[in-house]
């Protein structure tokens, strides 16, 4: 499963680097492979604080906490 991280100015100052770190972590940890981590520019959702999309939805208002256990949630 790949999952895109925003990167932008925005969502960079809103936790995005800490998600995707958490995101690499839960990786190595579960030893997983279904988690493929990518940066991404600009999800064009910027007043929606950090943005990640997998399964081609977007979701909004992620911190590092939150998107972890929704993409544990989603690989079982």
């Amino acid at each position: 499963m790949q999952v895109q991280v925003c990167s932008w100015k925005s969502c960079s100052s809103k936790y995005s680097k800490y998600i995707t770190t958490r995101l690499e972590n839960d990786a190595k940890f579960y030893d997983t492979k279904k988690i493929e981590v990518q940066e991404v520019s600009c999800m064009w959702q910027c007043k929606k604080w950090a943005n990640i999309r997998f399964k081609n939805t977007t979701h909004n208002y992620m911190d590092p906490a939150k998107a972890s256990q929704l993409v544990q949630k989603n690989i079982k």
